[in-house]
């Protein structure tokens, strides 16, 4: 029993630094679309609120798409979790059924 509680500890630290790595990538490449953008806007003349619109569109346009790649990442990571949480339960199924089995020869 020990070691299943061992295995399971160890699927969800794996799940929490996977998550956190995520996080801090994504984190980054925010902070990346959100320089690039400052610079874009500094290049723009104050009073041409067009151009200005347009960037501002394009930096949540990819913001957008950041947050999508994340979330996709995130539910791999979930089922990658699951799996091998299932896969755990099965095989602490087993271990009982094999018990009881040998229990009754």
């Amino acid at each position: 029993m020990t070691n299943s509680i061992a295995a399971y500890l160890k699927i969800i630290d794996t799940q929490r630094d996977t998550l956190d790595r995520l996080q801090g990538v994504f984190n980054q490449h925010c902070n990346e679309i959100k320089a690039n953008t400052v610079l874009k806007l500094q290049k723009i003349a104050p009073d041409d609120k067009e151009k200005q619109a347009k960037t501002l569109n394009e930096q949540n346009q990819l913001l957008a798409e950041a947050f999508n790649a994340l979330k996709i990442d995130v539910k791999k990571c979930q089922e990658n979790s699951r799996k091998m949480l299932e896969s755990l339960e099965s095989e602490q199924d087993q271990v009982i059924v094999d018990d009881l089995i040998h229990q009754l020869i």
